[in-house]
């Protein structure tokens, strides 16, 4: 639009000055050798006086436009070549200089804007978990609550036996138990959750605190005829919350311990790699559907609901739980098939360790 109203500008005013030249010359008509040759004066310097100013004026000015226009669009990579007229280069360089700084809040605006997004991917995304965790316990503890329910009616109306009595007494104090400990572990979740709960993390020897752990253990491995052996004698220190990190490793060996046949061997070993160093716990004798490894951590969720009713099985939310602390903890860890068995591993980043 721009580059067609200055070109018929100065066409016009190509035009007018050839007019100019042919009227005087036609003043100058007794003169013909002055006609001539104001003719072709007229003709040149008309002419020369167009390129002139097209070049130097109109060209620079269509170019400033188009950088403008690119700029506009936000096209800020385009650049434009240099020109002689000072003030055509100032303004250009002004327009540049406009644009990188526009370039550069664009890139701003969009680097929070992933973030944002990312941020609202990962709110849905704790809804969801939340809305699947409350569905859970509302489920879980219906279960409990009907036994209890049942067994006191039952008591109530005098249908057990005298002699079966305190043994049906015995299964509501269970279930009472069973109930405590699920909305323990909830209220766990909940302060592990907590955007206001602070780590508190100090430096502890992760080697001493597996085997703090597994002398707890020490009955329940015996019941279960369990060897543990514990590889690669490496000790190391990170930064912890020892409850925290105590709860996570309880909740890993117990799986480990009452997910595995009778009579099989536990691995515990402490691996020095190029730049972390891993914790594996593996137990043999046993494989995971590849279907259910991805949903191991979701809260109630059990790979074997006939194995559930083990008496020392949890409730469901040992994994759930050890995720939220390793994820408070920022360390990468997973669950993974090998052959005859599970490993579980977490690795902690060397840069961080003393």
């Amino acid at each position: 639009m721009l580059k067609s109203k200055l070109f018929w500008l100065f066409l016009s005013y190509f035009i007018l000055i050839i007019v100019s030249f042919v009227v005087i010359n036609l003043l100058l008509k007794n003169y013909s050798y002055l006609y001539l040759i104001n003719i072709i004066l007229g003709f040149i310097s008309s002419l020369t006086g167009f390129i002139l100013i097209y070049f130097f004026y109109i060209v620079p000015i269509l170019a400033s436009n188009n950088l403008a226009k690119n700029y506009n669009e936000a096209n800020y990579a385009y650049k434009n070549y240099n020109f002689n007229n000072p003030d055509l280069i100032k303004l250009n360089d002004n327009i540049t200089s406009l644009a990188d700084k526009l370039n550069i809040i664009t890139q701003k605006y969009q680097e929070i804007s992933t973030e944002n997004q990312n941020y609202y991917e990962q709110y849905q995304k704790d809804i969801e978990t939340k809305k699947q965790l409350v569905a859970s316990i509302s489920h879980e503890i219906k279960t409990p609550l009907a036994v209890i329910e049942a067994t006191a009616s039952a008591l109530y109306d005098d249908i057990f036996p005298k002699e079966d009595e305190k043994k049906e007494l015995n299964n509501i104090i269970n279930e009472c138990d069973k109930t405590s400990q699920m909305l323990q572990e909830i209220v766990n979740i909940y302060k592990l959750d907590s955007k206001n709960t602070k780590l508190d993390a100090k430096e502890y020897n992760i080697k001493n605190l597996i085997l703090a752990v597994i002398n707890e253990y020490n009955n329940l491995i015996i019941k279960y005829k369990k060897t543990i052996n514990i590889l690669n004698d490496l000790n190391f220190n990170y930064k912890i919350n020892y409850n925290q990190f105590k709860k996570a490793l309880e909740n890993i060996i117990l799986n480990a311990i009452t997910y595995s046949p009778l009579n099989e061997e536990i691995t515990i070993s402490l691996n020095k790699k190029t730049n972390y160093f891993a914790l594996e716990i593996i137990n043999y004798g046993i494989n995971i559907p590849k279907e259910a490894i991805n949903k191991l951590f979701e809260p109630f969720y059990r790979v074997d609901e006939a194995r559930t009713k083990k008496e020392d099985h949890g409730n469901g939310l040992g994994l759930y739980i050890v995720k939220e602390i390793l994820d408070k903890h920022q360390l990468n860890y997973g669950i993974i098939n090998i052959d005859n068995g599970v490993k579980f591993y977490i690795l902690f980043p060397m840069p961080i360790l003393n």
